[in-house]
């Protein structure tokens, strides 16, 4: 009975502070609401960032293209659900023929 008086008389714990996160999360960063480089270096900065993006995704594209030299189509309809089968742990399981 004691504990309990003692916690009462304490008041919030020194690690609790949940009104001060509030608080911050009000505020907005001087970052955000002023930019800090001029449009034209932005504009200049997308434009590299586009090219970097198809830079990556023909370096991809050619890496799949490797696992597949011929070019084939996947062999597996990928629009269609796999065809499941209950195994004897009552799993299921895609059939070893379906491969």
């Amino acid at each position: 009975r004691r504990r309990e008086d003692d916690d009462d008389q304490e008041g919030p714990s020194a690690g609790s502070d949940r009104g001060s996160k509030r608080r911050r999360e009000g505020r907005e960063p001087e970052s955000a609401s002023t930019p800090s480089e001029p449009v034209t270096r932005s504009a200049s900065s997308l434009t590299e960032l586009e090219y970097h993006l198809e830079e990556v995704y023909k370096a991809t594209t050619d890496q799949l293209d490797l696992v597949n030299p011929e070019g084939q189509q996947y062999p597996h309809n990928l629009l269609q659900p796999l065809p499941l089968i209950p195994d004897n742990r009552g799993r299921r399981v895609i059939p070893f023929a379906h491969f």
